[in-house]
């Protein structure tokens, strides 16, 4: 299998558990890690045989401003659920989303 991958895609998100978080976006960082197969784009040389980055981010952005979160696993699930109702070439997800700076003396967290 083949891996497609993208790193520090920054996003914005409603997410959080008080007030204040819920008030304004957050701007995420997600990167992600998609397995699937592209021996057809490596023979073919067609962007319709793989998977397109630019769509692929903006699924991802889609999915996070489509609704409110509480939870980064939430918001995780939901980009999970987004993609593989998109890409049928995906066959698994490993995805890390960070929020920055909303603790102190801390740079990011995530999962």
């Amino acid at each position: 299998m083949d891996t497609i991958f993208i790193e520090q895609l920054l996003a914005p998100a409603t997410i959080g558990i008080t007030s204040e978080e819920q008030a304004q976006p957050t701007t995420l960082g997600i990167n992600l890690k998609l397995i699937c197969d592209l021996r057809p784009a490596s023979k073919s040389d067609r962007l319709t045989d793989t998977i397109d980055y630019a769509e692929l981010a903006l699924q991802v952005t889609n999915a996070l401003t489509s609704q409110p979160f509480s939870l980064l696993e939430h918001a995780a699930q939901t980009v999970i659920d987004q993609l593989f109702s998109k890409f049928i070439l995906i066959q698994s997800i490993t995805i890390e989303i960070d929020k920055p700076g909303i603790l102190p003396n801390v740079g990011r967290v995530g999962i």
